[in-house]
């Protein structure tokens, strides 16, 4: 069988913190499972991506100084199970 998806991860981070980055993630999925009597199996990869706003780092008098956060992964999933 073949699956898919996508999926969202909002950052809880609020418009006013400056501890901490406000990433909002996208993710997608793909994988195949199959079945017999006695296992289980399924396999699958997952890429995940996001990135922050511009965050000022410095004020210069040629402008202001900006950088921002990316996140890219690759993850790779599987399950095995037997069954009784």
């Amino acid at each position: 069988m073949l699956h898919g998806g996508y999926g969202t991860g909002r950052s809880p981070v609020g418009p006013r913190d400056t501890v901490f980055t406000k990433i909002d993630l996208q993710k997608l999925t793909a994988g195949v499972s199959a079945r017999t009597r006695h296992v289980l199996g399924s396999l699958g990869v997952q890429y995940v991506t996001g990135a922050s706003d511009p965050i000022l780092l410095r004020d210069r008098p040629s402008g202001q100084l900006t950088t921002a956060f990316h996140v890219k992964n690759v993850n790779f999933v599987y399950s095995l199970s037997v069954l009784f």
